[in-house]
């Protein structure tokens, strides 16, 4: 083999190995459902009970009956389980999930993130008359919001009628639940920890059923009734969940910022601890979550002030790393600390627990992104064009004061970006730094100049360059050339002897 189609193959082996994966991988839908939603009045009084789902433990009484959930074939599309019903009820006592704000539902349509509220509904499994088997869990339903980014119109034919409908914005996610009764102790454990349903809301609604008498004569495990349907006002589409782990991280919004100084204190990362004695200068930045392309928030509370941390740089052998994020891999070449993000809480506008980490913020060089997107957040009643360009900080999770770290694999990875926005003024904060006696700390926000990205980190031991899509492409070119010509030098001499 020449020496010229060894180096084709080398680099065409380099491009195979560097090549992304496939971003377009196939929902494989759940074992359940889709199902219409009416609204229902009946005259049970179910006991109390203990419902136990994947986010939490609702112990609550039932109230009335508020919704039927009927299931229902999405255009040609069979039925797995015509007779499984499912009735709701009110949870008098629902609470919000702990600690898990938002979901990542991923169904037939595609994938959206959903801010999860109070539990409003305990559903249970139902029979429609006559008597058939079912098989289907309990559910908990919570209230939900996110995006209306679903332009779909679909068909539903359940066992009343068939209406086209568009979906509209989510407001219902239902998570598969065990069920105690607690006079008895009686358990009903869940049979598919996987299938979840999402609910939306639908135009134009459809009307309520025609139906013998006017009342569906139903049966669960609390007994016999008839329900009274009025509009159907919802569909349900099966679901799988994802719930982001502890400390996972939005895009922010960097804002320059104005503001006193912070105090002295020890910070320690994933490259060292800082010299002893750090002692931090006045507030230079303010992060705000930010929803980027229409992606949805992960926690809308948390926000980041930037103290001036005049620390030291990474060891030798770790200030150059590849970083992976949205925006593809690119490796970055890292200089001196320059600050420190504690986390804040923003006093106007939505209230709550932060928690997400602190981080040390390094200088970074790198090539420019060169990438368009639209960001949300609290300060624009209105999507926001940037182009996304060079990458100037680069930011570890940090233990401030010996308190630890919430979660080490979420960094942030800060590019500069174009135009520049306006100044937004002085708005009142909460953090560690706030003097308990004042209650806030004041600081003037000015004009957005960078988009944070969440990013994971690799440390590289040689300088490695990376590979732009065209030098990919390229690459994989010569693989198949340099395999075709080898291939014409046998079949030739092959030919010749």
């Amino acid at each position: 083999m020449s020496r010229r189609t060894a180096c084709l193959l080398l680099g065409s082996a380099v491009a195979l190995l560097c090549l992304p994966g496939s971003s377009s991988a196939q929902f494989a839908p759940p074992a359940l459902d889709h199902f219409t939603v009416y609204d229902a009045v009946g005259h049970l009084d179910p006991p109390a009970v203990l419902l136990q789902d994947q986010l939490g433990l609702q112990r609550s009484e039932l109230g009335q009956t508020r919704l039927f959930l009927v299931p229902a074939r999405k255009n040609a599309e069979p039925l797995l389980d015509p007779q499984s019903h499912l009735t709701c009820y009110d949870l008098v006592n629902g609470q919000p999930p702990q600690g898990v704000p938002q979901v990542t539902a991923t169904h037939q349509f595609g994938t959206q993130s959903l801010q999860l509220g109070p539990a409003l509904y305990g559903c249970i499994p139902t029979e429609k008359y006559p008597p058939q088997q079912i098989s289907i869990d309990h559910f908990v339903c919570y209230a939900a919001s996110g995006p209306a980014a679903i332009p779909t119109v679909a068909t539903f034919t359940d066992q009343f009628y068939a209406q086209t409908h568009t979906l509209l914005e989510p407001f219902l996610f239902c998570a598969p639940a065990k069920k105690t009764l607690p006079q008895t102790g009686q358990q009903f454990p869940v049979q598919d920890p996987l299938s979840h349903l999402v609910c939306f809301n639908i135009a134009p609604p459809g009307p309520a059923p025609t139906v013998p008498g006017g009342l569906v004569p139903i049966r669960n495990q609390f007994g016999s009734d008839q329900l009274s349907l009025a509009a159907r006002r919802a569909v349900c589409l099966p679901a799988t969940k994802n719930v982001p782990p502890p400390g996972a991280l939005d895009h922010f919004l960097y804002y320059d910022a104005a503001g006193p100084d912070g105090p002295p204190v020890t910070v320690v990362d994933q490259f060292g601890p800082q010299p002893a004695g750090l002692d931090l200068g006045p507030v230079i930045s303010f992060l705000v979550p930010a929803n980027k392309n229409n992606e949805g928030l992960v926690d809308p509370i948390s926000h980041l002030t930037g103290y001036v941390m005049p620390g030291a740089p990474p060891p030798a052998d770790k200030n150059f790393i590849r970083v992976t994020n949205q925006f593809g891999v690119r490796n970055l070449r890292l200089g001196a600390a320059r600050q420190l993000l504690v986390p804040s809480q923003k006093l106007i506008g939505q209230q709550g627990d932060v928690t997400i980490d602190h981080f040390a913020c390094y200088d970074a060089q790198g090539t420019p992104i060169r990438r368009n997107v639209t960001l949300l957040d609290q300060f624009h009643t209105a999507a926001i064009a940037r182009q996304v360009a060079e990458p100037f900080l680069f930011c570890n999770p940090a233990d401030k004061n010996g308190e630890g770290v919430i979660n080490a694999d979420d960094h942030l990875a800060c590019y500069r970006t174009n135009p520049i926005g306006t100044p937004i003024g002085q708005i009142p904060i909460f953090n560690q730094f706030t003097l308990p006696a004042v209650g806030q700390t004041l600081i003037d926000v000015g004009p957005d100049v960078a988009l944070c990205v969440p990013s994971k980190k690799q440390i590289n031991h040689i300088e490695v360059p990376g590979l732009p899509m065209w030098a990919i492409g390229a690459l994989v070119f010569a693989l198949f050339t340099g395999t075709g010509l080898i291939l014409n030098q046998r079949r030739r001499k092959l030919r010749i002897s």
